[in-house]
Formats: structure tokens, C-alpha cells, sequence
């Protein structure tokens, strides 16, 4: 089964967001670090015939995960096996519910480039101990792969992902007998209020973020995660008659599937 994992910076709503998509029990809080461990569920697709899937909530990164802030970096290896990661950002304000942002705004491009640094920074510590093992440990790479793998590195300290070098995430991890987390395909979710699902709202978002978006050709799904686990916790007829009265023709955990499976087909 291929595995999805979610990342984000904390209250961007990743857990309601696995909650929605999955309708598993999680811990949906409006304070900081609520998810402390990994929780495992499989993507439900109503009435719909996709190839199963199992999405992982992680918890929340924060700027200087990589030097230990927060919970988040202590998981990110435990995420190198999974296939795509799902990349949760916050549009949403909901000031009033108490959910502050941790960098005190709404500003996604920001948040996008904190988690994608913590990620290149994590990665850049797994290949320094590839090419660098402890004193009293063997070389693990070989000449090829630590060619390979002081390439990536280079290009990651000059701020390029390794999903940007051109090679599918399979061909690269074979290269260089590790797997990278920049390597892997992304999804984007970005978690809106509920009156930017529409269209007069929705022409407000801001273009900068979709063009962010395009720089890694990654799929995105604009959500309102309140509102999708509302519909979640509902019996599956009703939660699917909800979101269309509100004009939301499939549910979002179908819609993951699909960008998914098409990442998956495209071997990217």
C-alpha cells in the first residue's frame, strides 16, 4: 500500500486535514505540537474504485526543527519510506478560534519555505553521515554514490530540492543508496476558510502562492479542513449530500487519491 505523509508547520490544520480524509480519531487541537507521535489510517474513498492508500499525520515542524525545536525533525526519518508527502499550508485566519499562527501571520510562500528548508536540512544531516561515519565505522558509499551524493548536497546547500534535479524520486534513491524527503513528489493541501472555497473568493487568493506551487509541477487541493471534517462526521451519504449542497463536488480524501495516483502513474 503507497503512504502518504503530511507535513506542515503547526495549527495549519494537518490533523483535521488527516482527520477529513481518513475519518480516523485524532487529536485535533488549536494548540501547537497536539500530534506527538505517528497515527496511520487509510484514505477513504467513497463509492470510488482507487488503489488503497495509507496516509500518515506527522507532527508539526517548525522553523529550527533541524536543531531541534519542536517535535517534528524526531519523525522526519521515519518518513524516507513513504511516497509522497503532502504538504499542508495555511490560508485560513480563524483568529477567533484561538489558533494562532506561529510566526504570528498568514504568510503562505513563508511557510512554505520554512518546512521545505527544515526538510533539506534534515536531508543534508542524513548525507553528511553517509559520506562522514563516525570514527570506528566503514565508509557506506561507494565512489559512484558519494559522487552522487556530494552533487545533491551541493545543490541543496544552493537551495534546490532534489525532486528539482530532474530524476524520478526510484532512480535517485538507487543512485545514491539512501532516500531523500526533497526527492519526494509533493501535494499541496491549502487549508482555507470556508467563504474562499467559492468562486468570488477564491479569485482573491493570492497568485504568488499557485506559482510557488508550479515551480515542483506539484498538484494542489484548495480545502476548507473544518468544513471536510464536518462532512467526515457525518454518516458517508450525508457527509457526500453536505459538501454538494455547499457546491464541493467529491470529498477530499477522494481528491488526494486522485492527485496520488497520478503522481504515482507518472512515477514521479
Amino acid at each position: 500500500m503507497n503512504q502518504l505523509a503530511i507535513v506542515g508547520l503547526p495549527n495549519c490544520g494537518k490533523s483535521t486535514i488527516f482527520h477529513a480524509a481518513t475519518r480516523a480519531p485524532t487529536a485535533i487541537s488549536e494548540t501547537p505540537y497536539s500530534t506527538r507521535k505517528l497515527i496511520r489510517a487509510r484514505v477513504r474513498v467513497p463509492g470510488r474504485k482507487l488503489a488503497p492508500l495509507q496516509l500518515i499525520d506527522t507532527p508539526a515542524l517548525a522553523r529550527g526543527a533541524a536543531r531541534g525545536k519542536g517535535l517534528g525533525n524526531k519523525f522526519l526519518e521515519k518518513l524516507r519510506t513513504c511516497d509522497i508527502l503532502v504538504h499542508v499550508v495555511r490560508l485560513f485566519a480563524r483568529r477567533s478560534l484561538g489558533a494562532p499562527h506561529p510566526e504570528g501571520r498568514i504568510a503562505p510562500l513563508r511557510d512554505i519555505d520554512i518546512v521545505e528548508t527544515e526538510l533539506q536540512l534534515a536531508d543534508l544531516a542524513a548525507i553528511r553521515r553517509r559520506l562522514e561515519p563516525e570514527e570506528g565505522e566503514r565508509p557506506s558509499a561507494d565512489d559512484a554514490a558519494r559522487t552522487a551524493l556530494e552533487e545533491v548536497a551541493k545543490a541543496i546547500e544552493g537551495g534546490q530540492s532534489a525532486r528539482q534535479m530532474g530524476l524520478p524520486p526510484e532512480e535517485l534513491a538507487d543512485l545514491l543508496g539512501m532516500e531523500l524527503l526533497t526527492a519526494k513528489p509533493q501535494i499541496f493541501v491549502i487549508n482555507v476558510d470556508e467563504e474562499d472555497l467559492f468562486a468570488e473568493s477564491r479569485m482573491s487568493l493570492p497568485e504568488e502562492l499557485f506559482t510557488r506551487i508550479r515551480i515542483d509541477d506539484a498538484p494542489y487541493i484548495v480545502a476548507s479542513g473544518r468544513l471536510e471534517a464536518d462532512a467526515a462526521a457525518l454518516d458517508g451519504r450525508e457527509g457526500l449530500a453536505m459538501l454538494e449542497e455547499l457546491g464541493i463536488d467529491e470529498p477530499l480524501g477522494a481528491k488526494l487519491a486522485r492527485a496520488a495516483e497520478q503522481l504515482l502513474r507518472a512515477g514521479r
